[in-house]
């Protein structure tokens, strides 16, 4: 029988660097944000949703979506956000769980930065959150995108506080030390997982 492990957490927490790890050990891992990028190609289904919505101006020459000037808008303007996310949700969503259904895996993860926010907890069987407090994403991320507090601050905004997603999942895995102290993190929850198949 298949387990679906949703992996969430905050901007710059290091989600990445779980999924990292689980695909270089030969797990399957659904990611979220790469699903997205391949709809936002040009002639893709989000691209043209995007510039009927928001204008033509949100595309670059090729017909992609300007991910830099969509994200502009989206991170700065509540409202755009709330459309772009109420537009994506119902494209996105669908691709996420074909995608899903698909893996011939038994064991799938689903890496999904907004989890919570767009309601996937009933699409998996367990949640691990990657958590690092505030101040840390928040230095993270304006080292890492080049942004001003401001502007960072403002991409925290646009979610779910990380204590509140700490709160909702049932795993946690700080990220807070070296890779390698998540690392072991992950194999402790790996090692469980895979007694209970």
């Amino acid at each position: 029988m298949k387990k679906v492990i949703g992996i969430t957490g905050g901007i710059a927490t290091g989600k990445s660097q779980v999924t990292a790890y689980l695909r270089a050990q030969g797990h399957a891992v659904i990611d979220a944000d790469e699903v997205v990028h391949a709809l936002q190609a040009p002639g893709a289904p989000l691209s043209g949703a995007i510039a009927e919505t928001f204008g033509g101006d949100f595309l670059s020459a090729d017909g992609a979506v300007d991910r830099a000037k969509l994200g502009a808008l989206v991170f700065s303007d509540i409202a755009a956000n709330k459309k772009l996310s109420a537009l994506t949700e119902k494209i996105v969503r669908s691709e996420l769980l074909r995608q899903r259904d698909a893996a011939a895996d038994s064991l799938v993860f689903m890496d999904i930065p907004l989890l919570f926010e767009q309601h996937y907890e009933n699409e998996v069987d367990e949640i691990w959150l990657v958590y690092a407090p505030r101040n840390v994403q928040l230095s993270r991320l304006v080292a890492r995108n080049q942004l001003t507090e401001a502007a960072a601050n403002a991409r925290l905004d646009a979610q779910f506080s990380i204590e509140e997603k700490c709160a909702r999942a049932d795993v946690i895995l700080e990220n807070t030390r070296t890779r390698q102290a998540l690392i072991e993190a992950i194999k402790v929850q790996l090692a469980r997982l895979l007694k209970q198949r």
